[in-house]
């Protein structure tokens, strides 16, 4: 909630600082040059903070060192092999507890199930999900049972996504993950 908070006041800081003659005043805040990117993805993950945005787009990949790189490779491949258990044993309620916050209210959401719901896959089946259970048990259970991961990809020095790699050579995202200092969490 913070977060768009935050979101929406740097909407109004922006709004409120034209003259009713359409000229622009000097606000006393330096406003980061923003991407037409980085907008959208503030409106397609409006759960995320422009400065977390801001952060992420200007990342940069070659600051990670290989131990680094190796350290956490290591540990995300270790995770989706304890997720994959989870997963095949269809134990929902474990399963959440390696999600964000923000991940697990958005599967939640009235939004979310409805646009899964309208996919081809879960329309074939005649599968109309009502919350994240449903999510856990038709959608996330039938893929991601049998994971692994080949390949991370650092977008923040604490987020990564993880990836495998089919047999024709495609990298698959599986998971956008992010270390919460306890550990990675599942986060999209």
């Amino acid at each position: 909630m913070n977060k768009l908070v935050l979101v929406l006041m740097s909407a109004i800081l922006v709004y409120g600082s034209c003259k009713t003659d359409g000229e622009p005043v000097e606000t006393e805040f330096p406003v980061p040059e923003v991407s037409p990117i980085l907008i959208e993805e503030v409106i397609l993950n409006p759960l995320e903070t422009v400065q977390e945005l801001i952060e992420e787009e200007h990342f940069d990949p070659d600051t990670i060192t290989p131990e680094v790189y190796n350290t956490a490779k290591k540990d995300v491949q270790q995770l989706i092999k304890e997720l994959n258990q989870i997963i095949r044993s269809r134990n929902y309620n474990v399963w959440v507890s390696y999600l964000g916050e923000a991940y697990f209210e958005e599967i939640n959401s009235p939004e979310f199930l409805q646009r899964v719901s309208e996919s081809s896959f879960l329309k074939s089946k005649n599968t109309v999900l009502s919350d994240g259970k449903d999510y856990f048990t038709h959608v996330v259970v039938p893929s991601r049972a049998n994971s692994r991961v080949d390949d991370i990809e650092f977008v923040s020095q604490n987020r990564v996504k993880a990836f495998m790699v089919t047999a024709q050579g495609q990298r698959l995202r599986l998971y956008d993950l992010e270390d919460f200092g306890d550990g990675w969490k599942i986060i999209n």
